[in-house]
């Protein structure tokens, strides 16, 4: 979040990273057949971008102040991720979904 910290200029994020950590979001990917390294970080390097672009803008809404991303190397700088091979939706609510 040392990025954050940089641009806000009125010192209003400053989050800890209790917050940070409460603040999670689980994002649905392509289904892991294998679960192989090698197919994860597959999975990763087409999902990282959106990934990093949602997380941005959830902290920050100036697009030019985002960090540039290259590479999931470089995404796995700011954030830390790990596979959930299964999820259960236990609500009778329907999914909305979000234009991006």
């Amino acid at each position: 979040m040392d990025w954050v910290r940089s641009v806000d200029d009125e010192g209003k994020l400053n989050p800890s990273d209790q917050e940070i950590k409460a603040a999670s979001t689980v994002y649905l990917v392509d289904e892991v057949m294998t679960g192989t390294k090698e197919e994860i970080v597959d999975i990763m390097e087409r999902s990282y971008l959106e990934i990093a672009i949602q997380e941005f803008a959830a902290w920050w809404t100036v697009e030019e102040d985002w960090p540039l991303i290259s590479d999931l190397k470089e995404f796995e700088g700011y954030f830390k991720w790990k596979l959930i091979e299964m999820i259960m939706d236990t609500t009778d609510q329907a999914y909305e979904t979000e234009e991006v």
